[in-house]
């Protein structure tokens, strides 16, 4: 009698760069994880919900996030955005935040041993993080993006 193995399918079909995404294509299933690694993502708004979205988002290297934040860091969002500190108070937190992730995904890469390495670059494993203005939405740039994300909007 054969045990159920939940793995059985990824174990059979997975790439180098699905393995090294194991978790998340066990939460997503391989063919959405391997859609989120082809969109181009933009987040309007990056308070405590915006950077939790960041974060997870960035998590599967989609292909590209787009930041729209033009509000000013202030030493109040120092408390849930764990990823800026005091030398960006005073920058657009857009700003602020994508240099931050870009630093976070630059950091992930060293846990790779040697050969592991070159398949990162081999298989094109990044993410373009670039921080837009508030005043750059309209609607062609918004159509091209996959997946438009308001999070934190109120006054």
């Amino acid at each position: 009698m054969k045990t159920y193995n939940p793995n059985e399918e990824i174990e059979q079909t997975v790439t180098f760069r699905d393995e090294l995404f194991r978790s998340q294509i066990a939460a997503l299933g391989i063919t959405s994880f391997q859609k989120l690694q082809k969109m181009k993502i933009l987040i309007l708004n990056c308070k405590a919900v915006g950077v939790e979205l960041c974060k997870n988002i960035l998590l599967s290297f989609p292909n590209k996030i787009a930041i729209v934040d033009d509000s000013i860091v202030t030493a109040s969002d120092l408390s849930y955005n764990f990823f800026i500190g005091e030398s960006e108070i005073g920058m657009h937190r857009s700003h602020a935040l994508a240099n931050a992730l870009r630093k976070n995904l630059q950091s992930k890469m060293p846990r790779f041993n040697q050969n592991d390495q070159k398949a990162v670059e081999e298989n094109k494993i990044t993410t373009e993080i670039e921080h837009l203005p508030f005043s750059s939405l309209i609607e062609n740039t918004i159509k091209q993006y996959d997946l438009f994300i308001c999070s934190d909007y109120y006054d």
